[in-house]
């Protein structure tokens, strides 16, 4: 896996570029407008690029805050739409089996009752059974 950013400070750059204000940024996260400023600072230097020009109380993006703002926000999107999936089940987890047999009848009366317990344990779980003569 490539080497991430920062995900706190990516998350602080999306929501400060996006209110246009630390403070409203911090508003937002639940933090102190100097924890997002420190954030951002962080995420400046793993860049090496500064991303906002500040000027008294009033922040704007810089070209690279410009560039790197559409991707960050849509990553951030993708990031919460999955999470909401997950918890409304729309995401279901699959579990296959299959076996191979002489004497197929074996594999259902033995196989079948234990493995569908985990979808009896975990119902938002999907299972599938094959068993195919040899």
């Amino acid at each position: 896996m490539e080497r991430l950013p920062p995900l706190n400070a990516i998350k602080a750059f999306e929501v400060a570029a996006r209110a246009g204000s630390f403070t409203l940024a911090a508003s937002e996260l639940g933090v102190s407008s100097a924890a997002v400023s420190q954030q951002i600072r962080n995420l400046e230097n793993w860049f090496g690029k500064q991303l906002f020009v500040r000027t008294g109380n009033r922040i704007a993006l810089t070209d690279a805050g410009h560039a790197i703002y559409p991707q960050t926000a849509k990553a951030l999107g993708d990031i919460a739409a999955i999470g909401q999936r997950m918890l409304e089940g729309g995401m279901r987890t699959r579990l296959s089996s299959a076996c191979r047999s002489r004497w197929p009848n074996c594999g259902w009366r033995r196989g079948w009752p234990r493995s569908s317990m985990p979808s009896r344990r975990w119902p938002s779980m999907s299972v599938s059974r094959t068993i195919r003569s040899t």
